[in-house]
């Protein structure tokens, strides 16, 4: 290009008319426009000069590499159809959404045909993964008796089942299970697979890497299938303010979603996790709305470790509000340990297999109007099967819930762990207020004390008034210390004057 001739370019952009003062000012922006166009930078450069930008991301793009070299604060549109093994690191203010039908994998595609038998069994050489261990060298997961490899983070799908992962070799002997020996990079099956049987192996494990981001917005998304260790989710919000709307968190290993400081997740859907559904530690402010927590904890780690539908630890100023909760193998919802300020309020909360609401030396809650139906059912839970459970936790208020169906429906109980948790924490101050009760079972309504401080049951605050209660089939369908009929219970000052309904059959 020859040199810019600058007489003629004046002579067009600033005519020789008007005040000489606006003809210079006209002057000195185009040339600082001219300048900027002559050092502009390249894609490679943009990610440093910030500017909110769109970016599409197709199938077989690198996810990270994308954001990587885009302007900080960018908008990323994931395209339809189904991406493979991607993840991103977010920055202060990127969002992701996805068109509609756009799936994000964390699985490979595995040839049957590369299996090969091998003494009755079949195995497929070369696979080259590693399992997330603890800080220890194990495998991370305090697990159910027979199920310790299910600690290991990959999951095999066979015609979209998960199979079953065996601890050793010598137990792989039937279809439906399988084993991978990591030494020697083998993967071994139970029986030939079909040569047209679709077969994914979990190996991602993550979409949205944990980061310090700020401002992160995840929409319109499904996420599915991705190698999760426990307590590690597919999205990690690790910064403030993060909103994560419309997205399904589905078959994934470990947790489906974990939360952070001011995160909002609403309208989505985060269901037939290994571990659990959605978790916080440290958290405050989140709210959970809208969404759907369903049949989480499908590997055998232990719920009383931490498995099931949503679990909170040490957070405050939390509110969970119109979920549904249902079918999650362990507790429901889940307070556990140092929370204070939450709000549970118009959940419907059913058939999770051991607690439908369980708040657990926590403080200052309010559990109202939510319907929390059938929990508690699973075979060896005994009385902590509830509909909602408090332990060990003060300054609570449960009012007007309609709970029915449940191993037992409200309880409260006490117990010394002083040595664990400190002096802080008892149950005192909870309040039972307006509630509708279905009772079937014995003892589903009270008070259980387990220690020599009966001054729980008088001088602790702890009160059981105006509840509307249904009483089918149960005889003495109060708990104070042991069970109790209503007369008892109301002659120990709960529930005055309240006269119950009474089905066929009914005491």
């Amino acid at each position: 290009m020859g040199a810019i001739r600058w007489r003629p370019v004046f002579a067009v952009l600033c005519p020789a008319r008007g005040p000489r003062r606006h003809r210079w000012r006209f002057v000195v922006v185009v040339v600082l426009v001219m300048l900027s166009a002559c050092t502009a930078t390249g894609p490679a450069d943009r990610a440093t000069t910030g500017g909110p930008t769109t970016v599409r991301l197709e199938v077989g793009d690198r996810f990270d590499r994308v954001v990587a070299n885009s302007p900080v604060g960018s908008t990323f549109v994931i395209a339809t159809g189904v991406h493979r093994r991607q993840f991103v690191a977010p920055r202060d203010g990127d969002v992701f959404v996805g068109e509609d039908g756009a799936v994000v994998s964390g699985a490979t595609v595995l040839d049957p045909a590369a299996f090969r038998p091998q003494g009755g069994l079949w195995v497929m050489e070369d696979r080259h993964e590693e399992p997330f261990r603890a800080d220890n060298g194990q495998l991370h997961g305090a697990m159910e008796d027979g199920r310790a490899r299910d600690a290991a983070n990959h999951d095999l799908w066979v015609d979209d089942v998960r199979l079953q992962h065996v601890e050793t070799l010598d137990d792989l002997d039937q279809a439906g299970e399988w084993y991978f020996d990591y030494g020697s990079d083998q993967l071994w099956l139970g029986a030939r697979p079909d040569e047209s049987t679709p077969m994914e192996l979990a190996v991602q494990p993550d979409f949205v890497r944990p980061t310090d981001a700020e401002d992160v917005s995840i929409s319109n998304v499904t996420l599915r299938r991705f190698a999760t260790p426990a307590q590690h989710g597919v999205i990690h919000a690790g910064g403030p303010r993060w909103t994560i709307s419309d997205v399904a968190v589905e078959e994934s290993h470990g947790t489906g979603i974990v939360v952070g400081d001011d995160t909002v997740l609403e309208d989505s859907i985060v269901v037939d996790n290994g571990q659990l559904g959605v978790g916080a530690d440290g958290a405050r402010g989140v709210v959970v709305r809208n969404t759907e927590i369903a049949r989480n904890g499908q590997l055998g780690y232990l719920w009383s470790w931490e498995a099931g539908g949503l679990k909170f630890k040490d957070t405050a100023d939390t509110r969970l509000e119109g979920n549904h909760v249902h079918d999650n193998h362990g507790p429901g919802i889940w307070y556990d340990l140092g929370n204070t300020a939450a709000l549970v309020d118009g959940n419907r909360v059913e058939d999770n297999d051991v607690m439908g609401i369980f708040y657990e030396i926590s403080s200052d809650a309010t559990i109202r109007d939510n319907e929390v139906l059938g929990n508690g059912h699973a075979e060896g839970i005994g009385t902590l099967g509830a509909g909602i459970f408090v332990s060990i936790s003060f300054d609570v208020l449960i009012e007007g819930n309609i709970t029915a169906g449940n191993n037992q429906e409200i309880v409260l109980v006490h117990a010394d762990r002083r040595e664990e948790i400190g002096e802080e924490y008892g149950v005192r101050d909870v309040v039972v207020r307006r509630n509708r009760v279905t009772i079937d079972n014995d003892g589903s309504v009270g008070l259980y004390v387990d220690t020599d401080e009966d001054e729980y049951y008088t001088d602790r605050g702890n009160r059981f008034e105006d509840n509307t209660y249904v009483l089918d089939g149960c005889e003495r369908c109060f708990l104070w210390e042991e069970p109790v009929d209503l007369a008892t219970w109301q002659e120990l000052g709960n529930d005055l004057g309240v006269n119950p309904e009474i089905r066929d059959g009914g005491p």
